[in-house]
């Protein structure tokens, strides 16, 4: 049976390795100058590139959030006017010209909407207890748009048009530019 080497041999091995560790010379593992300069200038090159596609995509969403806010507005009055047997209304504004003793607005405006996503020309609807929506100054259902929101910012799809057809279908289409006041063929798939 062969006794253990003392504890002092592991000690002067192991300072060895240290020794030797930092007198590293070519051929050792580490990174040169040339490589992690190389590595940064990719770096720096690739955030160039991904830092104004990302404020695209967050100002899309802003966009599609808007929408998507003002669709639940929408829906909510449909759902409100249907439960209640009521009339209610949909306005842009506090402005709003459906003020009757027979009418609630539960929606006064999307709430958050700043600069750089704006919102423009935004229709006040009425809907029955049946749950059709007409405009304030209609009798008919409504079929058309109900409000542009858009930004500047965005070169292309800066704008989600939200339209109503037959007084109940309402849907948002990406548009890049002004929202025609009837609904485009294409949004309609």
């Amino acid at each position: 049976m062969t006794s253990a080497p003392p504890k002092t041999a592991f000690k002067a091995a192991h300072h060895l390795q240290i020794r030797r560790r930092r007198a590293a010379g070519p051929g050792e593992p580490g990174f040169t100058l040339v490589e992690l300069v190389t590595t940064v200038a990719i770096a720096a090159i690739l955030t160039t590139i991904a830092i104004p596609n990302f404020f695209d995509l967050v100002l899309a969403n802003k966009l599609s959030a808007a929408s998507n806010d003002l669709i639940l507005a929408i829906g909510t009055a449909r759902m409100e006017a249907i439960k209640r047997n009521t009339t209610i209304s949909v306005c842009s504004d506090s402005s709003c010209a459906v003020k009757t003793a027979t009418s609630t607005k539960i929606f006064d405006g999307i709430p958050g909407i700043t600069d750089p996503v704006q919102i423009q020309s935004v229709k006040p609807l009425i809907y029955n207890g049946q749950g059709l929506g007409r405009a304030s100054s209609g009798a008919a259902p409504y079929s058309g748009l109900v409000a542009d929101i858009f930004t500047t910012r965005l070169s292309a799809d800066n704008h989600r048009c939200i339209y109503m057809s037959t007084g109940s279908v309402v849907r948002s289409c990406t548009i890049t530019g002004n929202c025609p006041s009837a609904e485009p063929t294409s949004c309609r798939d």
